[in-house]
């Protein structure tokens, strides 16, 4: 529902001492009113227990869901049969001709007439995806799962696709814990060997696009679809890179040399080994995989 985007790099911005906005990535700083102050420490403070309950039984987790939910707001569309459609939704982005609302069930992408191309694209290129047929169950799951299509009384789409519980848009993490940051690249590095798979490119990979869930440690390319296609993934290799560097934010502690490195050398040609690389920086950087609860600052 709210959320402060820097004009400078587009990271999510946090909120100093002083109460003004600031972003951990570029250090660029930006000032909001008292209420939009109060509106965003509740909304983030409700997000932080909302986490935290990963460690509390289901019931209780549930409550919690109850109560992050309770601060959704309303956005209303009208089909071009006159049905009228609202999305309760708690996190929202834009891109030119395209906005994603974050509702309880669904993330819905609208796109504007001038952009009808970008959803027929969107959702041809997810159908192009092949899958290997040992790990289809589990890999389906990382791209979108369209539940239908609603075309709008002013000529533009609306496209709805299934949101598992505790999925959230990365954009809305900043300044994660390095650790924290492993498990989002192995899904990401992950994703990009489907896409070699697929003999394709994704094009988009970045906070916005790319979503997770904190408490299973999951990762789904959920948006971004319109800028896939028949290319190299070296591209959203390097886009990985971009990304990681983003939420881990300016000077962030716990990094690793192996780490840092990868980081900061180009990628592989091929997916397949870069993630090769990147499993040699699990284990000399992070001593192997071991699963631990996420952590995430106010």
């Amino acid at each position: 529902m709210l959320s402060f985007k820097c004009k400078n790099c587009g990271a999510e911005m946090s909120v100093d001492v002083s109460g003004n906005l600031f972003c951990e990535y570029c250090g660029t700083k930006a000032a909001f009113s008292d209420k939009e102050l109060l509106q965003y420490r509740d909304f983030r403070k409700r997000m932080l227990e909302y986490l935290r309950s990963s460690r509390e039984v289901r019931e209780n987790r549930e409550s919690k869901d109850d109560y992050l939910w309770s601060m959704a707001e309303p956005a209303f569309f009208k089909t071009k049969e006159g049905q009228e459609i609202r999305i309760n939704h708690i996190y929202t982005s834009s891109e030119p001709g395209i906005t994603m609302y974050l509702a309880r069930e669904a993330v819905l992408y609208h796109y504007t007439s001038g952009h009808l191309l970008d959803a027929q694209k969107s959702e041809s290129m997810v159908r192009q995806m092949n899958f290997p047929e040992a790990d289809v169950r589990n890999l389906r799951g990382v791209v979108p799962e369209f539940l239908s299509k609603y075309e709008l009384d002013d000529g533009s789409v609306l496209l709805p696709i299934r949101r598992p519980q505790d999925v959230f848009p990365l954009a809305m993490f900043s300044c994660l814990d390095p650790r924290d940051v492993a498990w989002i690249i192995s899904r990401m590095e992950n994703i990009c060997c489907l896409l070699e798979y697929s003999n394709m490119g994704h094009g988009g990979i970045d906070t916005e696009h790319f979503f997770i869930n904190p408490f299973t440690h999951q990762g789904m390319l959920y948006g971004g679809w319109h800028l896939a296609g028949r290319k190299a993934v070296k591209p959203d290799l390097v886009a990985i890179r971009t990304t990681a560097k983003k939420l881990l934010g300016q000077n962030p502690e716990g990094m690793n040399e192996p780490f840092e490195k990868f980081l900061n050398t180009d990628p592989a040609d091929s997916a397949f080994d870069d993630f090769a690389r990147w499993d040699q920086v699990i284990e000399t950087g992070f001593g192997g995989r071991r699963f631990h609860d996420m952590e995430v600052k106010l």
